[in-house]
């Protein structure tokens, strides 16, 4: 689009779509991606100290089985290192903006 024009960066509202709509395009890849890799199963390696032959899903979703503890504490602790809610941190545009924008990409049936 750049070259033909079709995207001026001097323009709010084409700057701000870029921002709503790639992010979008860009996290249903990282979806399909991140789907595939929690579901593999890592080889078994029997002198390894991390658990071996199991998903990556089945080691989060079951540690208490593998010998893995943590806390809840540790993790709200941990949580609280982070200065800023994921919220904040994927927000791309604003909320007025996302609001018009998610009404538009309704109403030509979301493609």
């Amino acid at each position: 689009g750049r070259t033909l024009n079709y995207f001026n960066a001097a323009y709010d509202v084409h700057v701000n779509l870029f921002n709503w709509l790639w992010p979008k395009i860009i996290q249903l890849c990282l979806d399909d991606f991140v789907d595939y890799w929690n579901n593999h199963r890592i080889r078994l390696q029997k002198d390894k100290v991390l658990p071996s032959g199991f998903s990556p899903n089945y080691i989060c979703d079951f540690p208490e089985r593998l010998g893995l503890q943590a806390p809840q504490e540790y993790i709200d602790q941990l949580r609280q290192n982070i200065p800023k809610s994921r919220e904040e941190c994927y927000r791309w545009v604003s909320d007025e903006f996302d609001t018009q924008a998610a009404k538009l990409y309704e109403q030509i049936g979301s493609p």
